[in-house]
């Protein structure tokens, strides 16, 4: 029996970011969620062991009302 090992976090992405397209997301916000995400990955690249945390974490870390909102509609 093979244990399955989770997607790094670029694959994660790349899934997430298509999806998007798909729901027919402009490029300019597309090019922001990209940009969250690897702020977000870079600051919790082990987020699957704790994803509310990391998450709460992140959002928390936002220090203007704008980048908290933005952060929590991507997330």
């Amino acid at each position: 029996m093979s244990s399955r090992q989770p997607e790094p976090n670029s694959i994660l992405l790349e899934k997430f970011l298509s999806l998007r397209r798909a729901e027919g997301l402009r490029d300019a916000t597309l090019a922001n969620q990209r940009s969250i995400c690897r702020s977000f990955f870079a600051a919790h690249p082990d987020f699957l062991q704790s994803p509310r945390q990391a998450a709460l974490d992140f959002l928390t870390a936002a220090r203007r009302p704008w980048s908290r909102h933005t952060r929590s509609k991507i997330l």
